[in-house]
């Protein structure tokens, strides 16, 4: 009796496990906009903000800003999708609302900082070939960023993203 109550409890805590897993999937945000209010993850928590490929996919604006940006700019490992991301966050830069992502370049050390300002429908950032936190990382501006954007840019970059 016994061994059954402990594999009903068993059962009952994964199946929760499973639901909390779910319930974070679905609340994943679809469009930039939207991804300005989404929580980044934690070691505890899986956060709810989008990785960029899942915006690429679901916000038309988004990917073509971005598309846009890395295709003039030239930055060939994104446009032969060579690269790893993390989800974005939502940062605040002089009191104006952006996401901020990051990609590097698998296997390579090379880096694409970014933020997007969906009110604007703008893309800028830092692309760099070497690891984020060396300090005498050169960068290149990509998409004209502003100089608060470049001081922020810098300041994440100066953290190792």
């Amino acid at each position: 009796m016994l061994k059954h109550v402990a594999i009903g409890v068993l059962l009952v805590s994964m199946a929760a496990s499973v639901s909390v897993s779910a319930n974070a999937q679905e609340t994943r945000f679809k469009t930039a906009t939207e991804a300005l209010s989404c929580i980044a993850a934690t070691d505890a928590n899986p956060g709810t903000c989008p990785y960029p490929n899942e915006l690429m996919r679901s916000d038309p604006a988004f990917r073509r800003a971005f598309n846009a940006t890395v295709n003039r700019d030239k930055i060939e490992f994104i446009i032969r999708h060579e690269q790893q991301e993390v989800p974005v966050t939502p940062v605040s830069i002089s009191g104006r609302p952006y996401i901020s992502g990051y990609m590097n370049q698998r296997y390579e050390s090379n880096f694409l900082l970014y933020i997007y300002q969906p009110s604007q429908d703008r893309v800028a950032g830092a692309y760099g070939s070497n690891a984020p936190s060396v300090p005498d990382t050169q960068i290149r501006w990509v998409g004209a960023p502003s100089e608060d954007e470049k001081r922020w840019l810098k300041g994440r970059i100066a953290k190792g993203w």
